[in-house]
């Protein structure tokens, strides 16, 4: 019975003996690159490879000898470093990625792969076991582990509330990174020299009972295994009042009152500001966020955008009649906004004359400005008053939303909120702690602009 296993031993050491001459190995390299050049031979091998493969026994004959051989550590173990020493030639690895490269430009093979693949996932008992090997792989401390670095280390698209409380990092001049690794998990925002961990939460998503058990297991592995590092949390209905989210990052960094720079107007230069950047600027620092679009004009110490102006279309018709216009002849000042560590007295007039300037360049027939000071928001209207607009009607009282910190949420930004929630106004309100209160009133201010060809 055993007669044939003594030549099989020395078929095979002699085999191993003869790769291992350098002369022989590059011999049959050549060989089988020649062979491998020849159209009617790869066809050979291919039509024998497809037959082969559609038949049930073959299948499983390859896949019980590839699990027994894969089974024994030592080979598994060989197989690794073999290909690891592969892949480090340069000259391997560039053949392999032209090869791939140019595989995949081929329409014809990628149809092929297409269909292929398809077919495979076609097959229930394929799908179930697929399933399970990638809920084993994906369940193991080391794969989610080393997962986690890997997002940590690639480029990802940041949600507007993360986008806003990194922008007010930036602002405070607080060194932060993002998606921060830290054994399976990724935390959105890391202060390294706070050991401050921050989570920016949307409202949606954070409220399904299969995240609030991960967000839980998740704090529950820092606590554990970092004790060291703190948690903390923003919402995303918080990121609609950018003052608080400020004032709660300054709580948990223990600074004080914001740093205001010292520069000079001369260092100033106003000009338009694209659209993507002022609404960035606007969604971070205006507690109503940018609001409709129109034409910004910014004022810029070097690269960075200290203060905004945005002149839009009237946002009612009767804006503009109730002055005796046209809405062509009218502008809405609908908003203004200057970044709080840049904010220095006559800067707003500064900016308001300076930017009026550029807009009846922008706008051929402007003749009339327009802008409400809201007094629900402490505001009076004094910076138009120092610019000597002209105090045209006061708007009568309006409700808005109060949250119970205190901090003020408009009912259009709520609204809004709302509805991109699949909710309403009235139920996103108690559902997140707002409060529905009447405000005071509004004042109209206007400013009479001549055109550029009258000044």
């Amino acid at each position: 019975m055993n007669t044939r296993s003594k030549p099989r031993t020395t078929n095979s050491e002699r085999s191993k003996k003869m790769w291992q001459d350098p002369e022989f190995r590059a011999k049959m390299t050549e060989q089988l690159r020649a062979r491998n050049k020849s159209v009617k031979s790869r066809k050979n091998i291919s039509d024998r490879n497809i037959k082969n493969w559609q038949s049930i026994e073959y299948k499983q004959q390859i896949s019980s000898k590839l699990k027994l051989y894969n089974a024994d550590e030592d080979n598994k173990r060989s197989q690794s470093e073999r290909s690891k020493k592969m892949w480090q030639d340069t000259e391997f690895r560039d053949r392999v990625n032209a090869s791939l490269a140019s595989r995949n430009k081929s329409t014809v093979s990628r149809t092929a792969n297409s269909e292929h693949s398809k077919k495979m996932w076609q097959d229930p008992e394929f799908r179930a076991k697929m399933s399970t090997i990638m809920k084993d792989k994906c369940n193991t401390p080391e794969f989610r582990a080393k997962m986690a670095v890997a997002r940590e280390n690639m480029p990802v698209t940041l949600t507007k509330p993360h986008v806003k409380v990194c922008g007010i990092l930036q602002a405070l001049g607080v060194e932060h990174t993002t998606e921060k690794a830290l054994g399976p998990w990724n935390y959105d925002v890391f202060i390294p020299g706070h050991d401050l961990m921050i989570e920016v939460q949307g409202n949606y998503w954070h409220a399904q009972k299969s995240q609030i058990t991960r967000d839980k297991a998740k704090a529950t592995y820092l606590a554990k295994y970092f004790p060291g590092y703190r948690l903390q949390y923003v919402w995303e209905h918080e990121c609609l009042q950018p003052g608080k989210v400020e004032a709660k990052i300054r709580h948990w960094l223990g600074l004080d009152k914001p740093d205001i720079k010292s520069f000079s107007f001369k260092d100033l230069e106003v000009r338009p500001v694209d659209k993507d950047i002022a609404d960035d600027f606007l969604y971070t620092w205006h507690y109503q966020h940018h609001g409709r679009h129109g034409l910004d004009y910014g004022a810029f110490l070097g690269d960075v955008l200290v203060a905004l102006a945005r002149y839009t279309s009237p946002h009612r018709a009767e804006v503009a009649t109730s002055l005796g216009k046209t809405t062509k002849e009218v502008n809405e000042l609908s908003r203004f906004c200057i970044h709080p560590h840049y904010q220095v007295k006559n800067l707003a007039t500064w900016l308001l004359a300076r930017s009026r300037k550029l807009l009846v360049k922008d706008k051929p027939g402007l003749t009339t400005l327009v802008s409400f000071a809201d007094s629900t928001y402490n505001h009076v209207g004094t910076i138009y008053k120092a610019d000597n607009w002209v105090h045209h009607t006061t708007v009568q009282p309006n409700y808005w939303y109060i949250d119970k910190d205190g901090w003020v949420m408009h009912k259009k930004t709520l609204w809004n909120h709302a509805k991109k929630m699949s909710s309403n106004e009235a139920d996103y309100a108690e559902v997140y702690g707002f409060t529905k209160i009447w405000g005071k009133e509004k004042y109209k201010y206007t400013k009479e602009v001549c055109s550029i060809q009258d000044c």
